[in-house]
C-alpha cells in the first residue's frame, strides 16, 4: 500500500467520522432548542449504522498488518468482543427479546471503534473534537447571556439535558484544548480564552464530579511543569485539601441527587447479586433497573431515601453499571484490556501529548464513578483520540493478515448495516407520521401506519407509544398485548399505569392492582400511580382500601410542587370530608 492510498483511506475515514459527530450534534441542538418537538427519527443512532456499514468496507478492501506488540491487547479485547456477542444472544434469548438490532448496534460500535484508532489521522481528529468543542462552548456562553433559552431547570447546560452531562463533555474535552495551546502556537491567546471559558463553565454548572475531573486534569497537567515542583510539597498538600474542601461543598449543593444515587446503588447492588458472575446481559439494565427499584422498595418501604426513587435508565456509575450487565467475567476482561494498553503506554517516552492524554482519561473515570460518560458520542471519541496519543496510533485491535477472510462475511455485514440503517429511517419517519395523524385525530389512519413498521416492534419506546394509544382509544385488550412486550425493552412507572389502567377496564382488578403496585414502588413520591388505585378502588365500590390510600396520597410528603399534584390532593381531601360526614 502506497503512502497515497494511506492518506486517501485516512482521509475519507476523517470524513465519515466528521459526518456522523455532525449530525449527531445537529439532532443535540435540535432537541436542546426544540425539547417538546414531538417524535424524530433517532438520526445519531441511524448514521451509526450507515457510517459502520460503509467503514467496513475500508476494513475489509484494505490489507493491513496485525500490530506484533500488541498481541496481549489484541488476545484481550477479542475475548472481551466474544463475551459482549455471548451476552447479547443468551439474555434476549432468555428475556424473548429480538437479537438482531441489539447485535447489529454492537457491530456498528466495534466497527466505529476500529475506524477511529486504526485510520483516523491523529491530527484530525483532534481538530475535529476541537471544533464541536467550540460548538458546544458557544452554544453555552449563548445561553447564559440569554441569547438561547434552552433548559429553564439548569443554569447551563448547553446541547444537552442536564448540566451533568454539560460539565462531564466539558472536562473530558478540556486536556484536548491544553494541547492545542502546545501545538498551536499562533492560536494561543484564543486558546486561552478558550480553556478560561471551559473552566468557568463547568464550575457555574455545579456539575459536582465533572468539577473533581477538572480538579485532577489541572493538577496533571501543571504536574508537568517545573514551577510547580518548585512549590513545597507542603503547601501542595494544602492546595490539593482546599479542593477536597471546595468538591465537598459543592455535594452538599444538592443533597438530594447523593441520596438519589445512594438508592440507585443499593438496588444495583440487589441486582448484581443475582447473578453475580455474567450479569443480566448487555443493554438489559434499560429495562430490568426500575422492576428491580420496584421489587426493593416493596420490600423496604421504610427506606430513608425512598422519596428520591424515580425513573431510571441508567446507574450513575459506569463501573457498577457493567458489573451489573455482563458480571465479573465481563468486568474483569475489560479490565485487561486496559491493564495491557496502560503497560504498553508507560513504555512510551514521556512527552505533553502522553500527559495530557493520560489527564483526559484520568477525568473520563472520574465522571464515570457517578455519572454516565460512555452514553455520550463525542466523549467516547475523546476517549479513542486519547488512547491514540497513549498507544502512539498502534490499533487496540489489529486485524487478521488475510483480505479473502473478511471479504464476504465483511460485505454481507455491510449490506446488513446499510439496510438496517435506511429501513430505521423510513420506519421512525412513518412513525412520526402515525403520531402526528393521532393529534390530528385520524386515528384509523394513525393505527394503519403503527402496523407498517415491523421493525420498530423492538423498540421500547415505539411499542409504549403505540401500547398507550391503543389503551387511548379504547383497543385496551390490543394496547395490553402491546405493552406487554414493551416492558420487554423499558420499564416505568407510567407504562405499568397504563397496563393497570387497561386490567381495570377489563375487569382483572387483582391484575390491575400489581401493575399499579408495580408503578408505585418505582416512583414512591409521585402521586399519579397512588391516584389511579385509589380511583379504581373509588370506582368499584372498595371503600376501605380507597379510604386507606386516600390517606397515603394526602401524606405522601411534597418532592416537587405541580398543579396535577395540587389537584390530586385537592379531589382526595373532598372524598375524604365527604366519608367523615
Amino acid at each position: 500500500m502506497t503512502q497515497a492510498h494511506k492518506r486517501f483511506l485516512s482521509f475519507f475515514a476523517f470524513i465519515l467520522i466528521a459526518l456522523f459527530s455532525g449530525i449527531a450534534l445537529l439532532e443535540k441542538i435540535y432537541f436542546a432548542i426544540y425539547m417538546s418537538g414531538g417524535i424524530l427519527p433517532d438520526l445519531t443512532s441511524i448514521a451509526m449504522y450507515v457510517t459502520a456499514g460503509i467503514a467496513l468496507l475500508l476494513v475489509v478492501f484494505t490489507n493491513l498488518k496485525p500490530d506484533i506488540d500488541n498481541k496481549p491487547i489484541f488476545i484481550a479485547t477479542l475475548v472481551s468482543i466474544l463475551y459482549c456477542y455471548l451476552s447479547v444472544i443468551i439474555s434476549n434469548y432468555y428475556y424473548g427479546k429480538d437479537i438482531i438490532a441489539p447485535l447489529l448496534h454492537l457491530s456498528s460500535i466495534i466497527i466505529l471503534i476500529l475506524l477511529l484508532i486504526y485510520f483516523v489521522n491523529t491530527r484530525c481528529l483532534a481538530g475535529l473534537l476541537l471544533v464541536l468543542h467550540v460548538i458546544v462552548l458557544l452554544v453555552g456562553v449563548l445561553q447564559l447571556s440569554g441569547f438561547v433559552k434552552l433548559s429553564p431547570l439548569y443554569p447551563v447546560t448547553s446541547i444537552f439535558l442536564n448540566s451533568g452531562d454539560f460539565g462531564n463533555y466539558m472536562a473530558c474535552m478540556l486536556p484536548i484544548v491544553l494541547l492545542s495551546y502546545h501545538q498551536q502556537k499562533k492560536l494561543r491567546f484564543v486558546i486561552i480564552i478558550i480553556v478560561a471559558l471551559t473552566v468557568f463553565l463547568i464550575l457555574y454548572s455545579a456539575a459536582r464530579i465533572a468539577c473533581v475531573a477538572t480538579v485532577m486534569i489541572l493538577f496533571i497537567y501543571l504536574g508537568g511543569n517545573s514551577y510547580l515542583k518548585r512549590i513545597p510539597l507542603n503547601l501542595r498538600l494544602a492546595l490539593m485539601m482546599g479542593c477536597v474542601g471546595i468538591i465537598a461543598v459543592l455535594y452538599y449543593i444538592k443533597p438530594d441527587s447523593v441520596r438519589g444515587r445512594i438508592l440507585i446503588y443499593e438496588v444495583c447492588i440487589e441486582m448484581f447479586k443475582k447473578s453475580p458472575l455474567v450479569g443480566i446481559g448487555l443493554y438489559q439494565f434499560k429495562s430490568s433497573y426500575n422492576n428491580a427499584q420496584s421489587f426493593y422498595l416493596s420490600r423496604h418501604q421504610d427506606h430513608p431515601y425512598s422519596i428520591y426513587g424515580d425513573n431510571t435508565y441508567t446507574a450513575f456509575n459506569e463501573g457498577l453499571e457493567m458489573l451489573v450487565e455482563i458480571g465479573i467475567i465481563g468486568l474483569v476482561s475489560f479490565l485487561a484490556v486496559v491493564y495491557f494498553a496502560y503497560r504498553k503506554a508507560v513504555k512510551q517516552e514521556d512527552s505533553k501529548e502522553k500527559q495530557l492524554a493520560s489527564a483526559g482519561l484520568a477525568a473520563f473515570f472520574i465522571c464515570a464513578l457517578a455519572s454516565y460518560p460512555l452514553k455520550n458520542i463525542f466523549i467516547c471519541i475523546s476517549l479513542a483520540y486519547y488512547g491514540k496519543l497513549l498507544l502512539y496510533s498502534h490499533p487496540v485491535i489489529p486485524l487478521l493478515n488475510s483480505r479473502r477472510f473478511l471479504v464476504i462475511p465483511g460485505c454481507m455485514l455491510t449490506v446488513v448495516l446499510l439496510y438496517s440503517g435506511i429501513r430505521n429511517f423510513r420506519d421512525q419517519m412513518i412513525w412520526k407520521q402515525a403520531a402526528q395523524a393521532v393529534v390530528n385525530n385520524e386515528w384509523k389512519y394513525a393505527k394503519v401506519l403503527y402496523n407498517k413498521v415491523p421493525s420498530l416492534f423492538s423498540n421500547g419506546d415505539f411499542l409504549y407509544n403505540y401500547g398507550t394509544e391503543l389503551s387511548l382509544h379504547e383497543n385496551h385488550r390490543e394496547g395490553q398485548q402491546v405493552l406487554s412486550i414493551a416492558r420487554r425493552y423499558v420499564s416505568n412507572s407510567e407504562l405499568y399505569i397504563v397496563m393497570g389502567y387497561n386490567e381495570a377496564t377489563l375487569k382483572n382488578f387483582k391484575l390491575a392492582e400489581s401493575y399499579y403496585m408495580q408503578a408505585i414502588y418505582i416512583v414512591p413520591s409521585k402521586l399519579r400511580p397512588k391516584y389511579q388505585l385509589f380511583n379504581m378502588y373509588r370506582i368499584i365500590g372498595d371503600t376501605t382500601n380507597a379510604i386507606k390510600w386516600a390517606k397515603i396520597i394526602s401524606s405522601t410528603p411534597e418532592k416537587i410542587s405541580t398543579p396535577s399534584r395540587k389537584a390530586m390532593i385537592d379531589e382526595v381531601n373532598i372524598f375524604l370530608n365527604r366519608i367523615r360526614k
